[in-house]
This record gives structure tokens, C-alpha cells and sequence, in this order.
């Protein structure tokens, strides 16, 4: 799969449409740079058209004075080194966002059947069975939403996305109310996430089914787990994609191209929360394990137990900041060097990378989970319980009030006053 489009159509339009493909392929590259660009590549045809040469002719030598794709992303890199990653950062949030926003209506949606079934006097065991239909029927809808989007199949919402979110960034640039309103939904969206916890679980533990309880939590615990391997086939889905998109005509194929993207870095931030979650509560609950075999206190294991989350929360939430900061560092320069031999492979060795990632992060999900069982199996508090469902419902409430934040980040003002005078020097 190469890196660089080849441009070798013989009409000017084409040669500049496809040549406008092979920046896209790139992120160092804002389609505002584009429009700059081709513009200064126009100008350059006309005068030599002027100058009687045919205008294809004139076309090809304008862009290869421009310079290869790879060579004009790197100037713009060293120009600006964090403009990437704030790039990236806003997607990855946006994603987070908008897996949230998916989990709290499906959320939504099973507390309303689980009281209705409950009003109507159905047992809990039916209850519960209903309950996990409906989180399930609503997983395989977003799965196989994020499925067609991952390789830009439906053309009309990519037409009418695009425009309504350039619309909403520049309301969240402008408007310092906007700002505030957009993070307190997210909020709003977070407290949503809970819905099946309080009145729905409340109403059924007074029929005496506990145990149904337990049932329920560990299939919802399996299912976090099995959103990792769907997430990482689906990047992988939509980067060998990549060949259904040059089939396209010339004309979609830019838009296409870089909606696959987005999405493919929108997955990329589920991905990483959603393993962000399990490894702090699986922390947690090893660190509680150990305090309690070295004969601690309830009080010293709650600490343990919420100070492993915070830790392993709070490093995250900084090393985000950092990124969306645009600070570069060693991991970054390496993960550029990863995404840029990733994006140039063919689909075998990357496929076969993707099932590596997943057997390997499986594998260390399993043993600390092991850890952790293993240290919490005789655990004589069982108020830690409760402490535990605080803990998890506190980082699905901040999940999006953090995504959010780091989003109006990377899409603050003076880095959009930044880019404009990079685009500036670049002219």
C-alpha cells in the first residue's frame, strides 16, 4: 500500500484532484493548507499556459516543483512539531465523546425497559435477560455503524457531517458560553451512563435477587473487555479499506479519504479509554487486595484503592494535556515513526500487527485480572463494594467532562491563530 498517490492522470483537473489525495494521506496537512496550496499550484499553471506550454504539461511541473507529499508534510512538521498531535488529541476526544454519547443512550434506553418490565410486574430474572437483549442489540447497532464509517461508505452523511462540524468548531472558537454549555453536556452525558444504576437496580435488589446482581456486572464487565478486539479490527478494517476508497471517482475521494481518517483516530481514542478504565479499576482492586493481606485497615484500603485509580487517571488526563499542549516527546516522535510505516504497509503485516496488539493486551488484561482476584478473593470487607461502584461510576461521569476539555484544547483560539500564521509563512 503506498505511502504517496501516483499522479499520472492526463487531465489538468484530475492531476490536481489527485494530487490534492496524496496531501490528504498526510496529518501534518489541514485541508485549509490544501486549498493554500493548489491555489499557489494554479497560479504556477497559468503563468506557464502563458507562456504557451499545454496545460497538463503545465500542471505536472507545478506540482512537482511544489515537492513530493512526504517532503511538503515535513516542512509543515517542522514548522509547527505539535500541530499533529493536537490534530490527533481532537479526534481521539471526539471519539471518547461520542462513544459515550452512544453507551448513555443505550444506558437510557435499558433503564426505561427495565422500570416498565418491573411496573408490569415481571420477575427479575426476565428483567435482567431483557435488560442485556437491549445492551446488546444496541452495542451491534454502534459496532456496525462505526463498521460503515471506518471505510466512509455512506457518502450523504459524510456531505453532511463535514459542514456541521466545521459550523460547531468555530461556535466552540468564538463563544466562551458555547464553550461552557458544550462541557456541561458532556456532564450531562455522563450522569446518563449511569442510568441503569439507580432506580432499576434499587427496585430489584428489594426482590431479593442479589446474586442476579453479580450475574449482571460480570456480563457487563466481559462486555467492556470484548469492545477491545472489535475497536482494533476496526481501525484495521478501515486502513485496508483504503482500496475501496481509490476505486471512488477523483471527486470523493479526498472527502473519503480524510473522513476514514478522523474516524480511524476517533476509534483509536475509544480504544484507548475504554482500556484506560479497566486497567484503574483492576489497579485499584489489586492495590486493595494487597492492603488487606498486609492486615490494613478499611479506611487504608479505600486509600489504596481510590489512590491507584487516581494515580493512573490523573497520569493520563496529563499526559493528554500534555499532547493536546503540542509538547513532542521521544513516545511521540516513535509513534510518527509507528503511524508513518503503518500507513505505508500493505494490509498483512499490519493485520497481523493487529492481532498481536490484541492477543498481547488481552493476555496482560487477564493475568493482572487474575492479580487482583487473587488478592481480593477472601476479602473480609465487603463495604469495599460499594466503594468500588463510586469509584466506577465517578470516572464514567468524568470520562466525557475530561474528553471535552481536552477537545476545546486542542481547538482553543490562539492554536487556531497559530495555524493561520503557519499557513501564512508557508504562502
Amino acid at each position: 500500500m503506498a505511502d504517496e498517490t501516483v499522479v499520472d492522470a492526463t487531465d489538468a483537473d484530475d492531476q490536481i484532484a489527485l494530487w490534492r489525495c496524496s496531501l490528504v494521506e498526510h496529518d501534518e496537512i489541514l485541508r485549509e493548507d490544501i486549498d493554500e496550496l493548489e491555489a499557489h499550484v494554479r497560479e504556477s499553471v497559468a503563468a506557464c499556459v502563458a507562456d504557451g506550454l499545454p496545460r497538463p504539461q503545465a500542471t505536472a511541473e507545478a506540482i512537482s516543483v511544489m515537492g513530493a507529499p512526504g517532503a511538503i508534510a515535513a516542512e509543515y512538521a517542522k514548522a509547527d512539531p505539535g500541530r499533529v498531535w493536537r490534530r490527533r488529541m481532537q479526534r481521539m476526544s471526539l471519539g471518547a465523546l461520542t462513544a459515550s454519547a452512544a453507551v448513555a443512550s443505550i444506558a437510557v434506553a435499558m433503564d426505561m425497559l427495565a422500570l416498565v418490565l418491573i411496573a408490569a410486574g415481571v420477575d427479575a430474572g426476565s428483567v435482567v435477560a431483557a435488560v442485556v437483549t437491549v445492551g446488546g442489540v444496541g452495542a451491534l447497532t454502534a459496532l456496525a455503524a462505526a463498521t460503515m464509517m471506518s471505510r466512509a461508505r455512506p457518502r450523504g452523511i459524510v456531505a453532511r457531517v463535514a459542514p456541521l462540524l466545521a459550523r460547531w468548531r468555530a461556535a466552540l472558537v468564538a463563544s466562551p458560553r458555547t464553550r461552557r454549555a458544550f462541557v456541561g453536556g458532556s456532564a450531562v452525558v455522563g450522569v446518563a451512563c449511569l442510568a441503569p444504576l439507580p432506580p432499576s437496580l434499587a427496585q430489584l435488589h428489594e426482590t431479593d435477587t442479589a446474586i442476579v446482581f453479580t450475574d449482571l456486572f460480570w456480563v457487563l464487565a466481559a462486555v467492556t473487555l470484548a469492545v477491545v478486539g472489535p475497536t482494533i479490527a476496526l481501525i484495521q478494517w478501515g486502513h485496508c479499506g483504503r482500496g475501496a476508497i481509490s476505486r471512488s471517482s477523483v471527486s470523493e475521494r479526498e472527502v473519503r479519504m480524510g473522513w476514514s481518517r478522523s474516524v480511524r483516530w476517533m476509534l483509536v481514542g475509544h480504544l484507548l479509554v475504554t482500556l484506560l478504565g479497566v486497567v484503574a479499576g483492576l489497579l485499584g482492586a489489586l492495590a486493595a487486595g494487597l492492603a488487606w493481606h498486609a492486615l490494613a485497615t478499611y479506611e487504608q484500603m479505600v486509600a489504596a484503592f481510590v489512590g491507584a485509580q487516581v494515580i493512573v487517571g490523573g497520569g493520563a488526563c496529563v499526559v493528554a494535556y500534555r499532547v493536546s499542549q503540542g509538547r513532542r516527546s521521544r513516545a511521540l516522535r516513535a509513534m510518527d515513526r509507528g503511524v508513518r510505516w503503518w500507513r505505508a504497509a500493505s494490509w498483512a503485516p499490519t493485520t497481523g500487527l493487529a492481532i498481536l496488539l490484541h492477543v498481547t493486551i488481552m493476555t496482560l488484561l487477564t493475568a493482572l485480572g487474575v492479580a487482583a482476584a487473587s488478592a481480593v478473593w477472601d476479602n473480609r470487607y465487603e463495604g469495599l463494594a460499594e466503594v468500588a461502584q463510586l469509584c466506577q461510576a465517578a470516572g464514567v461521569v468524568l470520562t466525557p467532562v475530561v474528553a471535552s476539555s481536552l477537545l476545546l484544547r486542542t481547538i482553543r483560539p490562539d492554536a487556531t491563530r497559530a495555524r493561520d500564521d503557519l499557513r501564512e509563512r508557508a504562502a
